[in-house]
């Protein structure tokens, strides 16, 4: 049977980039359900609502493209994860491995999907604030944090420059949703045809590293474009130079 049409949204961002906090911003929406970080395309299965998608981070769990083999490959490993997370339990060991299965769909298989009216939002944050929190918050090494900073530059860009699919695509910048919360809400919640609803102002409450607060942490934002172009990561890699300036002068 051929599921009904429905908007759908992808939201993509490297890891500590401020995907969570827009999803559960979004998510406490009336009209919209979503799901953070599902691999199986389980938002295909909402139902009773007018718009469903997931959230996942970019490269580890989703990419531009991605051949049969490496998914085949990714999803056998991630089993074996499990199965070896499973035995370390019982063994003792308390950290798990980190899972590095990737998500069944790729974002070009999303928007092949001739079923659903596709919006994806594209999360940008800081290199100073985004890079420094995967090292810190995430573990990874700098040379790992870096990568996965530069590849979410590199994606986005293609997306919001292919002439296929350009308009719809969205960046939403994590400075401004911080800063101006009801503005860029609006304008995110205006792209899906959903009327502005005081609820979205609230997903913070739902957000872990948010767990305590009353309000959205200001002090989280960058100092500003001209400080972020100072980075190191713009000397190793002078040719998202121009790509990340680009994407926060269209971001909402």
């Amino acid at each position: 049977m051929i599921p009904l049409r429905k908007s759908h949204v992808l939201i993509i961002g490297t890891p500590r980039s401020g995907t969570t906090l827009f999803c559960s911003m979004l998510g406490c929406h009336p009209e919209i359900a979503l799901l953070s970080e599902d691999l199986n395309c389980g938002e295909f299965k909402l139902v009773s609502k007018k718009v469903v998608g997931n959230k996942l981070c970019i490269p580890n769990q989703i990419e531009l493209e991605q051949s049969y083999f490496r998914s085949s490959f990714d999803y056998i490993y991630g089993e074996f994860q499990e199965y070896l997370n499973k035995l370390r339990t019982k063994l003792g060991h308390k950290t798990p491995i980190p899972r590095s299965r990737k998500a069944i769909f790729s974002i070009k298989d999303y928007q092949r999907n001739n079923y659903i009216d596709l919006v994806v939002f594209g999360v940008v944050r800081s290199p100073f604030q985004g890079i420094d929190s995967i090292l810190k918050r995430g573990g990874q090494s700098e040379k790992t944090a870096c990568c996965r900073w530069k590849r979410g530059i590199e994606i986005l860009y293609a997306l919001m420059n292919s002439k296929n699919n350009k308009e719809q695509v969205h960046i939403v910048y994590y400075d401004n949703l911080v800063k101006n919360p009801q503005v860029t809400m609006a304008k995110c919640l205006d792209i899906l045809h959903c009327e502005f609803s005081d609820e979205v102002l609230k997903g913070y409450l739902h957000t872990p590293q948010y767990q305590g607060n009353k309000t959205i942490d200001k002090n989280k934002m960058s100092q500003g474009l001209e400080k972020d172009l100072t980075h190191a990561i713009f000397k190793l890699y002078p040719e998202i130079r121009d790509k990340y300036i680009s994407l926060i002068k269209k971001a909402l």
